[in-house]
């Protein structure tokens, strides 16, 4: 199991806790994991794991709550998955939080000094969420985390050139 999200989580025996932080009022959290589903003999609805929520209310009274959702998921056949495809607000909610993963790994290369790679990183991300935004109803937020990562990628070129002329110039003195 994976989470996409940059919540501060841990492994835990028979799963992973993630710590959201403070909520506030009807603030709503989004949580993107991938779940490794072992392969399945019958087709239909069958529970694969549990969501197990644990809270602390305060107001009137200081309350601790845990609630248990069972995960369950819907075993299609191939035909029927095709013809259905992916669920577009969990792919835009992916591919968001790729984009932020992106940002970080690009860092990451450019500041080991594979600038290509950095840009390369940047690109294939923003490639991924142009593509996605005219059926999107979230277009716009898309088009902006596409236009983030061109700046990041320009920048990561500049620094590349600035580094290509430091270099030169060291080498002509």
């Amino acid at each position: 199991m994976g989470i996409l999200n940059e919540y501060p989580h841990a492994d835990v025996a028979g799963g992973v806790q993630v710590q959201l932080g403070d909520a506030y009022g009807e603030e709503n959290r989004r949580i993107v994991f991938e779940l490794h589903i072992p392969q399945l003999a019958a087709l239909g609805v069958v529970k694969v794991a549990d969501v197990i929520v644990r809270y602390v209310s305060v107001g009137d009274e200081i309350a601790s709550h845990e609630v248990t959702i069972p995960l369950q998921i819907n075993l299609v056949s191939a035909d029927e998955a095709a013809a259905e495809g992916p669920d577009g607000d969990v792919t835009e909610e992916v591919l968001i939080l790729r984009a932020g993963q992106a940002q970080r790994q690009a860092r990451k290369l450019a500041d080991d000094g594979d600038y290509q790679g950095a840009q390369s990183t940047l690109r294939n991300v923003a490639d991924e969420l142009r593509k996605q935004a005219p059926s999107s109803k979230r277009a716009d937020e898309l088009l902006r985390e596409a236009q983030l990562l061109d700046l990041s990628e320009a920048l990561a070129d500049e620094r590349r050139l600035g580094c290509e002329l430091v270099e030169g110039f060291a080498l002509r003195r």
